[in-house]
């Protein structure tokens, strides 16, 4: 939505995805929470590529300036940026709009599960590693 370019379809999300015109360093850190070899490693990429998302979006004017921090998710070991921050600052430019009364519809994945590759046998060891299984 930044770069005025949009998913045609889910298989748009890698190698098209490389040819935005956006900061390298968010590609960097997706890159490198795809190749870490644990949680950790990969949820710092992934809160450090979000980071640089609420950068690019506070860049953008299309709302206020959004302040935000990479903290834990309510006391628990999860880190965050608490994005729907980014969201009530969306909701809030669209008041007066024609596009105030429109429903929020959440993301994507809310629309599709994951079964397909969590059943793909294929995929067996690199889910094990994501999620640290020992074997």
């Amino acid at each position: 939505m930044y770069k005025d370019t949009y998913a045609p379809y889910s298989k748009w999300f890698g190698t098209a995805f490389n040819k935005l015109n956006i900061y390298e360093s968010i590609k960097t850190k997706i890159n490198a929470a795809l190749q870490a070899n644990d949680l950790t490693e990969r949820e710092n990429n992934l809160v450090e590529a979000q980071a640089l998302v609420a950068d690019l979006h506070n860049a953008s004017g299309l709302t206020d300036k959004v302040d935000y921090s990479i903290e834990s998710y309510f006391g628990r070991d999860i880190k965050v940026i608490f994005a729907d921050k980014f969201v009530d600052a969306t909701v809030e430019k669209l008041k007066g709009t024609v596009f105030e009364n429109i429903p929020l519809i959440g993301t994507m994945s809310q629309f599709g599960g994951l079964s397909d590759f969590a059943d793909e046998q294929g995929y067996y060891e690199q889910i094990k590693r994501i999620y640290g299984v020992q074997q």
